[in-house]
């Protein structure tokens, strides 16, 4: 149904890190492909129009269960499609099975889940450096 919201309150992986290196869930409105085909996504060109992320895996990391009264909403009038994004540790040469499942609720639940993503470009690391510092930071104008 295109009018259900739903309130996702966890992730469940079906994958292993020798095979996919790391998964990402996004949602948007124009996916690169219509849904069920596979596309190459031409390192992040996820959507035609734009895309939120709402998920990340990797390492083998067990599911993920959000807290109680929290959830990610699924508004199909706001984002429509979900998508999800798997980038493997090698070439692929067998049927690949990775998948990352939702549990879910109809119900609105108090607090709702987002993803705030923070990154830094042109890092310079000494040769040698046991560690480098790259700090980011930013004014998020939310309640």
């Amino acid at each position: 149904d295109n009018s259900t919201v739903l309130h996702v309150t966890g992730f469940i992986p079906n994958a292993d890190a020798n095979k996919a290196h790391h998964m990402l869930r996004y949602t948007c409105n124009n996916p690169g492909e219509l849904p069920g085909k596979a596309y190459d996504c031409l390192h992040h060109s996820i959507c035609r129009d734009g895309q939120s992320i709402m998920f990340a895996w990797a390492k083998n990391a067990p599911a993920t269960t959000l807290p109680p009264g929290v959830s990610f909403t699924l508004d199909p009038s706001v984002k429509r499609y979900l998508v999800l994004q798997v980038h493997y540790a090698h070439q692929v040469t067998e049927p690949d099975y990775t998948a990352l499942s939702l549990s879910y609720t109809s119900e609105a639940t108090r607090y709702q889940a987002g993803i705030l993503l923070l990154l830094r470009s042109y890092l310079n690391i000494p040769a040698n450096s046991p560690s480098v510092h790259g700090d980011i930071n930013c004014k998020v104008k939310k309640n």
